[in-house]
């Protein structure tokens, strides 16, 4: 009897463990708002990654949804915070943080500054959204749409398509406010706002380098009997490419696509192809640039809306996107 005692209690300790690994795994407070929510990680080359979209939104140009700082579920209309921190980045009140995981928390402002002061930027429309978009020193870029702000019992929203307004994580301690960067045709650092305010979120993590994967590099190939070294890899993707930003003028557009497997797919080659009709046949020749495809279509009709697809040739294949319709301005 005692020996089965003690099979039942070893059972009951390994059960447990493997409830404790389960309980482990990231959980976000508010799942709807997580699974609603691209969190793609670009590199401006600073300390930190910026995300390619806002809390709330699956592309770039969305504006996303507005939310009172410290309020984690991002479901608070307005509400009285009691209790102010300096730094909220990483911490339980962090929206960003408790909803996404993987070192994705909101940035400070000193982040914000870093961004600001180390990128170039502009006020662009892309798919007819006002957005700031900076461009960093290695040529990658990010959009910040003018999602307004909200306020009072009702949400009411203010400056919807004018201007930005972007909670950083940085309070005011013995206030009620926290620090936002407006963001617009002047960008202004920080000011402070009553933290009950509803304002867009943009999410960071810290900057990984290359160094992982050289780490990864460096460890033997199994394939190959597991202690031979390196062997290099010879195969590859067809490109994984899709639509990304455009500008446009009144008889031009810039038109971009991003590369997702830029390195596996090894992309030598691009078009972009522009028309009228939904199945484009004159096209311009891109440039490849990193994970980018950039090509500048000139002699267009103003205010004009015309059909744009990509077809990117690399060392596995060639890929050719969907159409995206666009428009030139008047």
């Amino acid at each position: 009897m005692k020996a089965l005692n003690n099979i039942l209690l070893i059972f009951a300790c390994v059960v447990m463990m493997s409830c404790s690994k389960d309980d482990d795994e990231f959980m976000p407070i508010n799942e709807s708002l997580a699974m609603s929510t691209t969190m793609e990680a670009v590199d401006m080359g600073l300390s930190v990654d910026w995300a390619s979209c806002n809390v709330g939104a699956k592309t770039p140009t969305q504006y996303g949804g507005h939310y009172c700082w410290g309020d984690p579920t991002g479901t608070q209309v307005s509400y009285i915070a009691d209790n102010i921190m300096q730094n909220i980045s990483g911490s339980d009140m962090d929206i960003v943080a408790a909803n996404f995981g993987n070192g994705w928390r909101m940035p400070t402002t000193q982040e914000f500054e870093e961004l600001i002061k180390n990128c170039t930027h502009r006020v662009v429309t892309v798919n007819g959204i006002s957005c700031v978009k900076f461009t960093s020193k290695n040529g990658n870029s990010i959009l910040f749409p003018f999602g307004g702000y909200t306020y009072g019992a009702n949400a009411t929203c203010f400056g919807e398509g004018i201007t930005g307004y972007y909670w950083t994580a940085t309070g005011e301690p013995k206030s009620t406010s926290a620090q936002y960067i407006y963001v617009g045709r002047q960008n202004k650092l920080p000011a402070a706002y009553n933290v009950s305010y509803g304002a867009s979120v943009r999410g960071v993590r810290n900057h990984v380098s290359d160094d992982k994967k050289e780490d990864s590099n460096d460890k033997p190939n199994e394939d190959n009997g597991g202690s031979g070294g390196t062997v290099p890899s010879t195969s590859y993707e067809k490109p994984d490419i899709d639509y990304y930003d455009y500008t446009a003028y009144p008889t031009k557009m810039k038109v971009v696509y991003k590369i997702h497997n830029r390195d596996k797919a090894k992309v030598t080659s691009a078009k972009i192809y522009y028309g009228t009709s939904s199945n484009p046949t004159k096209y311009v020749t891109a440039t490849v640039s990193g994970v980018l495809i950039t090509a500048t279509i000139t002699g267009l009709k103003k205010d004009t809306k015309y059909f744009v697809k990509c077809s990117a040739k690399g060392k596995g294949g060639t890929t050719t996107t969907g159409t995206t319709r666009l428009g030139t301005i008047n």
